[in-house]
């Protein structure tokens, strides 16, 4: 869990998502995600009750949690992420380190049954376990 740096007064601007590439390359920039995003509902935004997460954003008080989808990702990859906040005084410094392992995916798909024109059922071999996935 990372918690909203303390802004000081200065307007928040939006977010920096870093990464690497899933290979173990450098992390960099991914994507800037503007404050303005966030308040339009293009991302989704959980409020919470924690008293804890509450900061002020300018005239703002919010409650914190902001989920955003990254994608392309490569199956079977582990990935590294970090996380800064961006205000009109600067970028923060970068949140601690996170990191995800992307599941594999099925070796065998063949076609299960057809039961209309317009669907299809496929079947795969789980391997044996959930395990083999992720």
């Amino acid at each position: 869990v990372w918690s909203l740096p303390q802004l000081y007064g200065a307007a928040l601007i939006g977010f920096n998502v870093y990464s690497d590439d899933g290979h173990g390359g450098a992390i960099t920039l991914l994507k800037s995600i503007p404050w303005s995003q966030v308040l339009d509902g293009t991302h989704v935004w959980e409020q919470s009750s924690s008293t804890s997460a509450n900061r002020s954003l300018g005239n703002d008080a919010v409650t914190s949690s902001l989920m955003h989808s990254i994608s392309p990702l490569d199956a079977h990859r582990q990935y590294r992420f970090q996380l800064s906040t961006v205000s009109a005084a600067g970028e923060s410094r970068l949140s601690p380190l996170v990191q995800v392992q992307t599941c594999r995916t099925p070796t065998v798909l063949a076609v299960h049954r057809l039961p209309s024109t317009s669907a299809v059922w496929i079947e795969w071999s789980a391997g044996g376990s959930a395990a083999y996935f992720c």
